[in-house]
């Protein structure tokens, strides 16, 4: 009892202890309460303060999500290796409800009264299934208002106090408290705003003119695109290039462009941008050449979705100077993995007993890219290197310039995939390279078996066999630029073949009413394509032959792109790969 009376006399002293002004410094004082317990023993109304403190406010989007404003602090794993989080919505009972129900009532500390307010109205209609009633959305407009005005969190957090006092009273349709919500943004803006500090201006336009709900008069409206105006002059250097701030020239130009655009004031969109690309050329002369090509890029690519050609064509001339001077800083990261000879001999010796074509089946099959496979070693990489797994990761072509960007494991599992499989094939080539080079010395194989094996698969067609021939000797001659150049389009014509025996389409249709041969990647993508063929192999040829996240080397052959140096035994052991995983394509007999 004695205990029971001193938690009640403490929690007390953190309701009048003025200096407890965060969530983080309440929960240490709690925690520090529990300490007077073994664990299992802790009073239920102990558990609820901790719970109600415990729990990340403003979570939306982050790991385990319950869908709600409040999460868990933080993500594990239980035996099964399965996701869990900590804590769990279980531990959100009814009875947590009630409590934090009571002293949302009660409490005179205003995070504290505000916590607890903002915890059932999160979670009342989820745990009692019934809502938690129009005061308690007062009570989080009005103490969210009051911890704002008495700046007792730092600033950063009082712009997510403000969001949620205006998400709140939006929802009840409070007009009343949602005009002083909207007043107090504008003016909280202006009060903390500093050009240098991002999370410190730009919210009025987030959170109000973004609004899908049309919140503002004309005047609030005009003040918050002025004072975007005026900040984009100075922070872009129009005036004093000592105050130029490219990070902050672009925050401030995409809220414009994009409100100018919605509002069909094309000759802002032009007038913004054209501020923007000169702050990037000014920037990039002082920049090192990566950190120039990403400002350049993005600014390029605004231009022309906004059709100003004639300023993109001006920064493409930028860019490819900067993409030219990236190179050297671009530096190679290696790793070092070592197996010993008894393994990889035992390995190739597999992959190559039996016939000739025993083992050319072995060779096609077992160097196929699987899927699944792939998919744990990126679900392994993830849990081994998470801060890895969420960058983003720019692949970068020949001159340095930007073809294509991967996002983080969460946003973007197919980029990743994709850039997994391509990585896993430049490792296996050299097994490749090892078991078509045992092929040459033990089964005698050139140019003529290799066709003569080719060409019992229906995908190679007779009249094209001579063609084939002489990629295939330029192969066994070493001449790997022939090689490539001549086999890249019979791979492409076998897949259109498999896509007309099929029962597929071969053409679409033009504007003009006419027909034109569907690309490669539309024959890869063709649901008769992946159903005949499997998505192992789907992705394997996507990964090698079309997309811009692998080696895309179709397309870079074909359009000139592909640098001299990669005309090798590399590529060229890739395509033999390739034509014999098309042989395993055998056309059905009926019994």
């Amino acid at each position: 009892m004695k205990k029971m009376d001193s938690i009640k006399k403490m929690l007390n002293e953190i309701e009048k202890n003025e200096k407890l002004n965060s969530e983080s410094k309440i929960l240490s004082k709690i925690i520090s309460l529990c300490k007077q317990f073994k664990p299992e023993s802790i009073p239920s109304n102990l558990r609820a303060e901790v719970l109600a403190f415990d729990l990340i406010e403003n979570y939306s989007g982050r790991g385990l999500d319950w869908g709600n404003y409040f999460g868990p602090k933080s993500i594990g794993e239980n035996k099964k290796g399965e996701l869990i989080a900590i804590p769990p919505i279980s531990s959100i009972t009814p009875e947590v409800i009630k409590y934090w129900k009571q002293r949302a009532k009660n409490s005179k500390h205003p995070v504290m009264k505000t916590r607890y307010a903002n915890l059932v109205w999160d979670f009342s209609q989820k745990i009692l299934g019934e809502s938690a009633g129009i005061e308690c959305a007062k009570t989080i407009i009005d103490q969210n208002i009051i911890l704002v005005d008495q700046e007792i969190f730092q600033r950063k957090f009082g712009v997510i106090k403000l969001k949620r006092a205006l998400d709140v009273a939006l929802s009840i349709k409070d007009d009343e408290r949602i005009a002083k919500v909207l007043q107090k943004i504008i003016d909280f803006e202006d009060k903390i705003a500093s050009d240098e500090k991002l999370g410190l201006w730009g919210f009025s336009f987030d959170y109000l003119i973004e609004n899908k709900k049309k919140l503002l008069t004309d005047e609030q409206t005009d003040k918050i695109m002025g004072d975007l105006e005026d900040r984009l002059e100075r922070v872009s250097g129009s005036k004093d290039s000592q105050k130029a701030d490219p990070n902050a020239t672009e925050s401030a130009a995409m809220r414009l462009i994009s409100y100018y655009r919605k509002n069909g004031k094309h000759d802002d969109v032009k007038r913004v941008l054209n501020t923007y690309k000169n702050a990037c050329i000014e920037f990039s002369k002082k920049a090192s050449p990566l950190i120039s090509l990403s400002w350049l890029q993005k600014v390029h690519s605004l231009l022309l979705e906004n059709g100003i050609k004639e300023e993109a064509s001006e920064v493409s001339k930028y860019i490819r100077d900067a993409g030219e001077k990236s190179l050297g800083e671009m530096k190679t990261i290696s790793t070092k993995y070592e197996m010993p000879k008894e393994k990889i001999d035992a390995y190739l010796d597999e992959l190559t007993s039996g016939t000739l074509n025993d083992a050319l089946v072995k060779i096609a099959y077992n160097l196929i890219p699987r899927k699944e496979d792939v998919k744990k070693q990126l679900e392994n990489l993830a849990r081994e290197t998470p801060f890895i797994s969420m960058l983003p990761k720019s692949i970068a072509d020949s001159t340095g310039r930007t073809v294509a960007t991967i996002g983080s494991i969460d946003n973007d599992f197919e980029g990743r995939l994709i850039d997994q499989v391509s990585e896993n094939m430049r490792f296996d080539s050299r097994f490749l390279n090892m078991a078509l080079d045992r092929l040459k010395e033990n089964k005698d194989i050139d140019e003529t078996k290799l066709l003569d094996y080719l060409s019992k698969s229906p995908l190679f067609e007779p009249s094209r066999c001579e063609i084939i021939l002489k990629g295939l000797s330029a192969y066994f001659h070493n001449d790997h630029i022939a090689a490539i150049t001549i086999l890249i389009p019979e791979i492409e014509a076998a897949l259109r073949k498999l896509l007309h025996l099929s029962g597929g389409s071969l053409y679409r249709p033009t504007r003009n009413g006419g027909l034109l041969e569907r690309n490669l990647d539309e024959i890869l993508r063709d649901e008769i394509v992946k159903e005949s063929l499997g998505e192992d192999i789907i992705l394997y040829l996507s990964t090698f032959l079309t997309d811009q996240r692998g080696w895309n080397i179709r397309n870079q052959v074909c359009h000139g792109l592909l640098p001299a140096k990669m005309y090798g035994i590399q590529v060229s052991n890739q395509i033999i790969h390739t034509l014999l995983v098309l042989a395993l394509v055998k056309e059905k007999t009926e019994e």
